[in-house]
């Protein structure tokens, strides 16, 4: 009987499985190598969806506390409802985190708890004023960073992913930079590192907002595997589990996922379910393809294609009706008889999940192959 299946559509990669990004790995340990020798150094990861951020910040997690240092990360969304209840929110995970150091004190312990006691960065007595419109408490936020800093002797790591939630809070993020800046540098030389996770064009949202903060961070590019990459990764899920898949079963799954390391894990995880035998070859592969499609369009293409209005999905409907990858916008007007196609592809393009990429000047593509290939089979 097969072990667990180790690949999963839904979770991060833990750090036991991670797979490639060796220069995302080799640029972090430099940075946290400057940051625990006095010099704090501040990272942007940048990528598309689906592309592996969250893993990544779970690895740096884990070679930073290997080092002994404190981290924590915190997955940003609509639960947050305003930039002081963030702040509460980061303060509560450090503290969390930094008790679990190993060798404190109780007397550091208690230390921390008091700390924890009286995190409120809203303000008190606001009566009716919406908590999202509160002026926070930024100097009381970086007071107790220091507090804990100073308990517990090691330097410490803030990760938020998903950066663009804050985004709702205006001067979130600039005022983050100027909390870290004082810890960093101008009055606290505190060793400390803020990271955050965000979508690829991260930098160019900032930068139209606050080209300093930009310069805060240095920046961390995530792309789709290289083929030795998914090699690497299907092979450290399989470790420990006794299954084997063929090199030529890798190299498909390359192929038909381009590299998209959440497309690698989605096939390899309905393979792995689907085929009985502790080798999975080539013939498995094609057996099984037709229910990685359609595994596939259950877990993530149905919702997509329904997210997006009819107009919207007429659009991209007209990508079937071209045998090019590539169409032009031209063409897709001719195709869907529609005037204003191109404010269409704009919006498709700017969706949480950017369903259609601009490769060039007027020439679009759908954002995965797989993708058109399951539309075709839902509309023939």
């Amino acid at each position: 009987m097969k072990k667990e299946n180790p690949f999963s559509a839904e979770h991060p990669v833990p750090p036991s499985k991670f797979a490639g990004r060796n220069k995302q790995i080799k640029d972090f340990e430099m940075f946290l190598d400057d940051t625990i020798g006095g010099n704090p150094k501040n990272i942007a990861v940048l990528g598309d969806w689906g592309i592996g951020k969250t893993s990544l910040l779970w690895k740096f997690k884990h070679i930073a506390e290997s080092s002994g240092c404190v981290g924590t990360i915190i997955q940003l969304d609509r639960s947050i409802i305003s930039y002081p209840a963030l702040l509460e929110t980061i303060m509560h995970n450090l503290v969390s985190e930094a008790k679990h150091r190993r060798g404190l004190s109780s007397k550091v312990i208690d230390a921390l708890d008091t700390v924890s006691l009286t995190i409120k960065y809203g303000g008190f007595g606001v009566g009716i004023k919406k908590e999202e419109d509160v002026t926070p408490s930024t100097i009381k936020f970086e007071e107790d960073l220091t507090k804990i800093y100073k308990q517990i002797d090691t330097p410490f790591l803030i990760m938020l992913d998903n950066i663009e939630e804050i985004f709702r809070f205006k001067g979130s993020l600039f005022s983050l930079r100027n909390v870290f800046q004082m810890l960093q540098s101008i009055k606290g030389n505190i060793r400390c590192m803020l990271i955050i996770a965000g979508k690829e064009s991260l930098f160019k949202d900032i930068i139209s907002v606050s080209e300093p903060v930009a310069r805060f961070f240095w920046a961390v590019d995530l792309k789709w595997f290289e083929e030795d990459e998914t090699k690497e990764a299907v092979l450290m899920a399989l470790k420990d589990t006794g299954v084997v898949f063929d090199d030529d079963v890798i190299s498909i799954i390359h192929e038909k996922s381009e590299g998209h390391p959440y497309f690698v894990q989605a096939i390899s995880y309905v393979l792995y379910r689907n085929t009985s035998s502790d080798n999975v070859r080539m013939k498995d592969f094609t057996q099984n393809y037709k229910d990685v499609v359609n595994f596939l369009g259950f877990r993530l293409f149905k919702s997509l294609f329904e997210s997006v209005t009819k107009t919207e999905q007429s659009i991209l409907l007209g990508f079937l009706k071209n045998e090019k990858d590539v169409v032009s916008n031209k063409e897709l007007k001719k195709i869907t008889r529609m005037d204003n196609v191109n404010t269409f592809l704009k919006r498709l393009n700017e969706h949480p999940i950017p369903l259609v990429l601009k490769e060039e000047r007027g020439r679009y593509r759908l954002f995965h192959p797989l993708f058109k290939e399951y539309l075709k089979r839902e509309n023939l």
